[in-house]
């Protein structure tokens, strides 16, 4: 009986897990008729976002980048039967280094930059974090042959996104649309905000074209980050 219980109990937790991945891949739809080929996750963490838009694009090559070798090694065995995803486990820069990554308690919140009080004060549950040291390359370093196209390149490093632009100039060139995580108030010590990503992408040939979430401040109810969407003119 209790055997039959706990299966009756993983089943819905799959079939849960399931509903909530295809109700949060509705909110790409709209990406269909842009036919993506290849996908680059940044910040692929255990694959949230590659699940998702598997859901749009089922036939997609995704390159899934992870720096934390515990959340690689999720993010690895959750995709390891797929030949179409190709999992990494670096950090992005703009340039090849080894560096130290804030190790966070909520690994999403997890960042090559220094955590402020911001952050802290409204989410509790990503307070503690242990510094560890990670290798850093460049995102063209993997790249020595334009991947097919049409070309999806998600970017979300917590503060961390410039620093990964930079290292980047060739697949920019050959991107046709970019969500990136964007904040409009510093998160982290040193990062940059909204209107310098804003800038440095219209600055090569890209649009703003809205946002697909927001991360509302739990204290003040002020907008904090979005996912900000870009498309080559």
């Amino acid at each position: 009986m209790q055997l039959n219980n706990l299966g009756r109990y993983l089943k819905y937790k799959l079939n849960k897990e399931e509903r909530n991945i295809q109700k949060e891949a509705r909110r790409f739809k709209w990406l269909e008729s842009y036919g993506f080929k290849t996908i680059i996750d940044v910040g692929a963490n255990e694959g949230q976002f590659t699940k998702k838009i598997l859901r749009v694009f089922p036939d997609a090559v995704v390159h899934s980048f992870e720096p934390l070798t515990d959340v690689y090694n999720k993010l690895s065995e959750a995709f390891g039967q797929n030949k179409n995803i190709i999992t990494y486990n670096y950090g992005l820069g703009e340039s090849a280094e080894e560096k130290m990554i804030y190790n966070n308690e909520y690994s999403p919140s997890s960042s090559l930059l220094e955590m402020l009080d911001l952050h802290k004060n409204n989410f509790d549950f990503a307070v503690k974090s242990e510094p560890i040291r990670i290798q850093i390359r460049t995102l063209d370093s993997f790249f020595p042959q334009p991947p097919a196209g049409p070309l999806l390149l998600k970017i979300d490093v917590q503060g961390y996104e410039m620093f990964v632009l930079k290292g980047a100039a060739q697949i920019l060139e050959q991107t046709d649309l970019l969500i990136i995580e964007t904040s409009f108030y510093p998160l982290y010590k040193d990062q940059h905000l909204f209107e310098d990503i804003y800038d440095y992408l219209t600055a090569r040939g890209f649009r703003y074209a809205g946002n697909v979430e927001q991360l509302i401040a739990p204290t003040d109810h002020k907008i904090l980050q979005a996912d900000a969407v870009f498309i080559k003119r």
